[in-house]
């Protein structure tokens, strides 16, 4: 049941499965289980094979919550019904006149409701009770938390089972720095037994490789620093022993769980913990260079979005703070930088604008051939552009103002002087320009006539993180926020100086305004912790040269993935070429490793319980 394909429950390629699915045998006990884990790696099934042995051998009233209604429907028509269909004793069952909805099942002895998180949990009693997902859980207008609401619905029993299932969405909730969302998933898991899925040595026969610790995962890198293919492998931390993917059928199926706390394993209200990672799974999606990519990608390309998907999707752990977050005008300091660009070491130039009222706050950054983002100036303009009589009309105004007030004289400079300079020998490729509420005519005017500027607009709505217009043309639509969480990670978090970096002018030429704008943006304490997560950062004050900043990141993602590659000066930075070895999609369904055979779904339930 891992795929589409499959016709048979084989847990021969997941052999991490069968103490999760043993759980659930729970009879005379109070028990829960969680279970934290990379997404299409046999979570939803544990728990579907799980509420189906209780369905046969303890029928009972049963709470299943997931993320939506929508997600409940999904899951019951396209997994969970056609299972049943399978058991012969259920397949009857649901042959009945009314025995089905896509919110319940009523048989002849049991009820099973099904709902999703974005109400609140029906107040129903229930002795089995499942959490799918609970870190992509919605909130509602209920006081109680839902996880909270579904414990309740046990209490009437003398033994119950409370199951919850999620990959890892977030960081540690117990983590102070801030920055991410906390995941309720692993809270739960802490408080369990803490079983971590282990795989065994091929050549002293222990236990030593835990399936989340990437880091025992050793590859080669090309002179591009991409993965060498076929270079993967696996070393045992105690004897050394260097094992070659074919090995890992054996080493996962030799492999258990060690559990941190085995005390929780027993008494009345026991609470089974399971994590596993990626180096537990037999299939292609998550093959040893699928893992190593990502942890290349994560490494080097200094995105907070990769550093997630490293940690939650490929280990199935939460999120690791890379340095200490905190938000003063002294960590951004950390970021000026006296180094001297030239010509030869500048990837590409671009130009981001902030339209006020009052006129347009511009920023020019340099791409570096490290992929390191570098200042090189930031103004504000009075003007988009000016004619030769005005420009000459406005200087002589400003000559004489310098004149009386004994000061230095300096020439108007329009947002089009800043366009059209070049820096360190090398002209902007791309200006992006916000399209300013009541000046958008003005905006669109001047987008309109120069050939390298486009408009911009925030919309966090879109599914992607941009897209050109269908309306206006010219006009780029950006998920702003996936842009203003990548900015504080780079400005709060991020370290590697190396690469990726985002420099400031030297220390002697950034201006405090300039930092205050930048710091501006913080927390929003009205929300409690969820307010420290990145994406619900509020600006405290002005904040136009965070949005230029901002910008920035955006038009570099724009022109990297539109321009034609000899738009760019050296063609030597990494980031030119980071998408190329994107992570497989976690949805995309591959052949297994080893076509083990195993009974029918029928065979092995008629078999007996225990695997």
């Amino acid at each position: 049941m891992h795929s589409a394909r499959a016709k048979k429950l084989d847990l021969n390629l997941t052999p991490y499965l069968r103490d999760v699915i043993d759980a659930w045998d729970f009879k005379g006990t109070r028990r829960e289980i969680t279970v934290c884990a990379p997404e299409q790696t046999g979570k939803t099934l544990a728990w579907l094979i799980g509420l189906l042995w209780t369905f046969v051998f303890e029928p009972c009233l049963s709470l299943v919550c997931y993320e939506s209604d929508d997600k409940a429907e999904e899951i019951n028509t396209g997994k969970f019904m056609p299972l049943m269909q399978a058991i012969p004793e259920l397949a009857a069952e649901l042959s009945v006149p009314k025995s089905k909805r896509k919110d319940r099942y009523k048989f002849s002895n049991l009820t099973s409701l099904f709902q999703g998180s974005g109400k609140r949990i029906s107040s129903v009693s229930a002795r089995v009770a499942v959490g799918d997902e609970i870190d992509d859980w919605q909130e509602h207008e209920g006081e109680v938390d839902n996880l909270d609401d579904i414990r309740k619905r046990n209490r009437s029993f003398a033994d119950s089972l409370l199951a919850k299932v999620c990959t890892v969405k977030g960081s540690d909730v117990d983590d102070k720095n801030g920055g991410v969302k906390g995941s309720k998933i692993w809270a739960e898991f802490k408080n369990s037994s803490r079983g971590y899925w282990f795989l065994r040595c091929q050549k002293c026969g222990k236990l030593t490789i835990k399936s989340c610790d990437i880091h025992h995962l050793n590859f080669k890198r090309n002179k591009d620093k991409n993965l060498v293919i076929g270079s993967c492998r696996l070393v045992c931390p105690e004897c050394k022993h260097s094992h070659v993917e074919a090995d890992k059928f054996q080493m996962n199926q030799q492999g258990a769980y060690i559990h941190e706390e085995p005390n929780k394993l027993q008494g009345k209200e026991p609470h089974y913990g399971f994590q596993w990672g990626a180096l537990a799974s037999c299939w292609e999606s998550l093959s040893w260079e699928v893992i190593a990519k990502a942890q290349i990608k994560a490494g080097k390309s200094g995105r907070l979005k990769d550093q997630l998907y490293f940690d939650n999707s490929i280990r199935g752990l939460p999120f690791k703070m890379r340095s200490m977050s905190n938000t003063n005008r002294h960590e951004l300091l950390k970021h000026c930088t006296s180094k001297q660009l030239s010509t030869e070491n500048i990837e590409a130039v671009f130009v981001t604008v902030d339209t006020q009222d009052y006129g347009w706050k511009w920023e020019v950054r340099a791409l570096g051939v490290d992929s390191c983002r570098y200042q090189i100036a930031y103004g504000f303009s009075e003007y988009l552009e000016l004619d030769d009589d005005l420009r000459q009309a406005i200087n002589e105004k400003r000559r004489l103002e310098a004149r009386v007030k004994n000061i230095v004289f300096s020439e108007v400079v329009t947002v089009q002087d800043v366009l059209e300079r070049e820096y360190y020998g090398v002209q902007p490729i791309l200006m992006l320009i916000d399209s300013g509420g009541h000046r958008k005519y003005e905006v669109y005017t001047f987008v309109a006539k120069h050939e390298r500027v486009y408009a911009y607009k925030g919309d966090n709505k879109i599914r992607n993180d941009w897209k050109f217009s269908e309306t206006q043309d010219k006009l780029i639509i950006v998920r702003e926020k996936e842009y203003k969480s990548q900015l504080l990670y780079l400005l709060y978090q991020y370290n590697n100086t190396e690469k990726f970096y985002w420099y400031f002018v030297d220390d002697n030429k950034i201006t405090s305004n300039y930092l205050d704008e930048l710091a501006a943006m913080q927390p929003d304490l009205k929300r409690g912790n969820e307010g420290r997560q990145y994406e619900n950062y509020i600006h405290c004050g002005m904040h136009d040269y965070f949005d230029t900043s901002k910008m920035y990141l955006a038009l570099e993602a724009i022109a990297i993935s539109e321009l034609p590659f000899d738009n760019f000066e050296q063609g030597k930075a990494e980031i030119l070429n980071l998408d190329d070895d994107e992570p497989t999609p976690e949805n995309q369904e591959q052949p297994p490793v080893n076509n083990s055979s195993m009974p029918t779904f029928t065979e092995s339930w008629s078999s007996g319980w225990k695997f």
